[in-house]
């Protein structure tokens, strides 16, 4: 007797049961899949994009809204800070490196960034093709937008003041000179310019071309400073020098990104629980669907035991029932969990800036078949037991 051919059969005999069961188990799988992927992949890419930034200057306001501003390019920035106020930063003697940005305007959704060239070098981006940014209104895209954008080298667009809608630069247009090699960071995203272009583009007085930073800084504006320490004295001095005597913000981002994932982990918890209520949910449904079968067949369990079949056998047939209907549950899950990823990376950019596509096994979801297996066997183990213990006279008796 094939046990594994059987169940397989049985089953299919009672489809609507079956299939609840399965639907339930699919959807606390993928669920607790698709929370995995994103858990990790945020919290490595939070990570990665830090590339040693020790501290991140500036206007007054949230310091976590200046980290994902300034660091990840995904909110709206506290402000504008004088270019007087970033260079007394830059010039203290704590400060190892520190970057300028600038933000100007949107290609589409596309935020243009002004920076210099120790930007891309901060993450180890180099061209993939054509050169960096010499000359005011001249761009370079990271891998992931030229991707997405279309916009290859030689191609002119205009910026909009704002995301969505806004004044066109018709009389501004950017030139893209280079395209840079994936980087697997927040840069891959990003249009990159200097900061004298973003200046122009609002500002009708700066020729083009001239460098702005051998001139009187007076009036002039960035957005953000990005600060590596000297050393670890830095991080005890520097941003209590900035925060009490300038009229600036300095944020740790390390503290930042800290509590910004306590947070997102009691919502994950959240979900996590849920997740697995629903497994515990399609256990029950599984107990319940067989011990439904088991009192229709019984009749059918009786005449095998007739035949000669032995309680062991009985009982690693319903086991055999349970576990095919958590793998087929489970595998449900998996695949739509890897559909869903996928759609949303195909549909929002800023799922492609986490890096969340994965496709193949992760060690957790290893261990989530294995849960999923027990919790089978175990909701499987009742009916099983009720099986061997049918008696075979009465029951054929009152056939």
């Amino acid at each position: 007797m094939n046990l594994p051919v059987l169940a397989y059969k049985n089953i299919l005999s009672k489809p609507l049961g079956s299939l609840l069961s399965i639907l339930l188990l699919a959807m606390g799988t993928g669920l607790i899949s698709i929370l995995l992927h994103a858990d990790r992949r945020i919290q490595e890419n939070l990570e990665n994009n830090l590339q040693s930034i020790d501290m991140v200057v500036g206007a007054k306001g949230s310091p976590l809204q200046l980290i994902l501003s300034a660091v990840y390019h995904v909110d709206d920035p506290t402000g504008n800070i004088t270019l007087a106020d970033a260079r007394r930063v830059m010039q203290h003697p704590l400060v190892k490196q520190s970057v300028m940005l600038a933000y100007g305007d949107y290609y589409e959704s596309y935020r243009i960034l002004g920076t210099t060239h120790d930007y891309p070098e901060w993450y180890s981006a180099d061209i993939d093709q054509g050169r960096l940014w010499q000359n005011t209104m001249e761009v370079c895209l990271g891998h992931a937008l030229a991707r997405k954008s279309g916009l290859q080298l030689g191609d002119s667009f205009v910026g909009t003041h704002g995301k969505d809608a806004g004044h066109v630069h018709d009389d501004k247009p950017y030139t893209v000179v280079g395209i840079f090699a994936p980087a697997n960071a927040v840069i891959d995203n990003l249009l990159m310019t200097s900061i004298e272009s973003v200046w122009s583009v609002h500002d009708d007085d700066i020729p083009e071309g001239e460098d702005v930073f051998s001139t009187d800084a007076e009036g002039k504006e960035v957005t953000a400073l990005l600060v590596q320490f000297r050393n670890p004295i830095g991080l005890i001095q520097l941003p209590s020098f900035v925060n009490d005597q300038t009229t600036l913000q300095a944020a740790i981002p390390v503290y930042e990104i800290s509590r910004l994932m306590n947070l997102l982990g009691i919502g994950f918890d959240g979900l996590r629980f849920i997740a697995w209520l629903i497994i515990g949910v399609s256990s029950l449904s599984i107990l319940f669907a067989l011990l439904q079968s088991l009192r229709e067949r019984r009749h059918e369990l009786a005449l095998i035991r007739s035949w000669g079949a032995g309680k062991r056998s009985l009982f690693l047939l319903l086991l055999y029932e349970g576990l095919l209907l958590s793998w087929v549950g489970y595998i449900c899950g998996i695949l739509a969990s890897r559909l869903l990823l996928w759609i949303f990376a195909a549909l929002a950019p800023q799922i492609d800036l986490y890096g969340i596509r994965p496709y193949w096994m992760t060690r957790e979801e290893m261990w989530l078949l294995l849960a999923v297996s027990v919790l089978g066997l175990v909701s499987a183990a009742l009916p099983a037991w009720q099986a061997v213990r049918v008696n075979i006279s009465k029951t054929l008796s009152h056939a």
